[in-house]
């Protein structure tokens, strides 16, 4: 199996891969509420494995024709409506979400909330004096992590745990000036808490610490430093963001210039050492992994502003171009491929409304002009469009505009076709061909 990301990974051979993926839509795309579209966005990613669904939650009105405000699904082929009603007042309290046997649990302003699939019913499971900011999952028990310093009538310094029944505490948690947990992660049998604080049980523990089971521990063996710093020694400004294990190594990714007095910016933990790179000079917000790939998205204003790259071992490499407007929100894995979710219309000159999936387009993803025997023209074109796919014959043709919304489908079941586009506005569009074989192109046109 290829491995994009090996620490001494040949940069000639890594550059050639990653210039096979780029981002795309899904079309028929996310449906707005807003016809301004300005608060449109895709807030978070929910993976479900039991359902076979990526649970979307933001501030629109469904996606691919289906209504679904707020909340909708994606199983890789086909849009699903939310069995239920999220509602616009608990997304706007919520913070994470996770999937906790066969239920959808979200962490809010004020605690903890179950959805139940079987019947539609929310209801709580936890009420927590401070904002819930990630979830996790631990020996079978869930895990709630943030800034709170009870649960339930728990005293529990920002994390805590909940076996179906009951919460309990973790040790004496986490404390310190900021004291807030920000991700959740789970390595060789361990659980890992990242984010902004001081100390975990009392013990010295900047930003990260581990807990066994029964006890925290820091990641720093000696030399003063007991986690992440910057390199003015204000170790109080620094902080994880988000954690990823790939390739059996912990990686972590936010606001820090050092890990145990090494210099970095992006960092792994192999269990006992740690490893970092401080070139070029970038921060992550999040960063999540495939089997084969580690991707990291930036903060803007950094070497990739509003990018997401990959990473080698040695060096970043931007994947396609950064988005464009709103950014993205959330970077997820669903069946292997990356989805990126945010407020973006944009990846370079390639319109994609608020959602995309990183796709290999020397794989059965083409774009016209890469992909191999088909032909468009005229374009621009002004009545008619001339779709010739070579010897592949097609069974579906879609044309969207760049928001995503479905104008034109046909099924043609030949390898050229002639398609009516007078009553098209003027403008530039997105054709979507997909063929018997499964091979799936998609390509830009202008309406003249």
């Amino acid at each position: 199996m290829k491995r994009i990301v090996i620490v001494f990974f040949l940069f000639v051979s890594f550059y050639s891969i990653a210039q096979n993926y780029e981002w795309r839509p899904i079309i028929p795309g996310l449906a707005c509420m807003d016809s301004s579209y300005n608060t449109c966005n895709i807030g978070l990613f929910v993976p479900d494995t039991v359902h076979h669904t990526l649970w979307m939650l933001g501030r629109f009105d469904g996606g691919g024709g289906i209504a679904s405000p707020i909340a909708v699904g994606f199983d890789g082929n086909n849009w699903l409506p939310f069995p239920g009603v999220y509602g616009s007042n608990r997304y706007s309290n919520t913070f994470c979400a996770i999937m906790y046997n066969g239920k959808l649990i979200i962490g809010k302003t004020d605690g903890v909330e179950q959805f139940d699939f079987s019947n539609g019913n929310w209801n709580s499971i936890g009420t927590a004096s401070a904002p819930i900011l990630c979830l996790g999952i631990y020996n079978g028990d869930l895990i709630a992590g943030g800034g709170f310093w009870e649960i339930d009538g728990v005293l529990a310094n920002s994390i805590a745990r909940w076996d179906g029944t009951q919460w309990y505490a973790l040790g004496d948690g986490i404390d310190g000036s900021s004291h807030i947990i920000k991700d959740l992660e789970i390595y060789n049998g361990k659980l890992y808490a990242g984010g902004a604080f001081d100390y975990a049980d009392s013990i010295d523990a900047w930003n990260i610490a581990e807990w066994n089971g029964s006890n925290w521990n820091n990641l720093c063996s000696s030399g003063g430093s007991y986690g992440t710093d910057r390199l003015d020694g204000n170790h109080f400004a620094a902080e994880i963001l988000d954690m990823e294990v790939f390739n059996n190594n912990l990686y972590i990714t936010g606001q820090f210039e050092k890990v145990c007095n090494i210099d970095c910016y992006l960092a792994y933990w192999d269990d006992t050492t740690w490893h970092g790179t401080s070139y070029p000079y970038f921060q992550g917000k999040s960063i999540s992994a495939n089997e084969d790939t580690l991707i990291v998205e930036s903060y803007g204003g950094t070497t990739f502003p509003n990018h997401h790259f990959y990473w080698n071992g040695i060096q970043a490499m931007a994947v396609d171009s950064g988005f464009e407007a709103g950014g993205s929100n959330d970077l997820e894995v669903f069946q292997n491929i990356f989805y990126s979710g945010g407020g973006f219309d944009h990846s370079g000159n390639t319109p994609i409304f608020r959602i995309a999936r990183l796709m290999d387009i020397g794989n059965g993803v083409n774009e016209i002009g890469n992909a191999i025997g088909i032909k468009i023209y005229p374009n621009p074109a002004s009545e008619q469009l001339i779709i010739d796919n070579g010897q592949l014959t097609m069974s579906e043709i879609e044309i969207a505009d760049v928001l995503g919304r479905e104008l034109i489908t046909i099924k043609p079941a030949d390898t050229i076709t002639t398609i009516d586009i007078a009553a098209l506005s003027k403008g530039v569009y997105l054709l979507r061909v997909e063929s018997k074989n499964g091979n799936i192109q998609i390509a830009k046109f202008i309406k003249e």
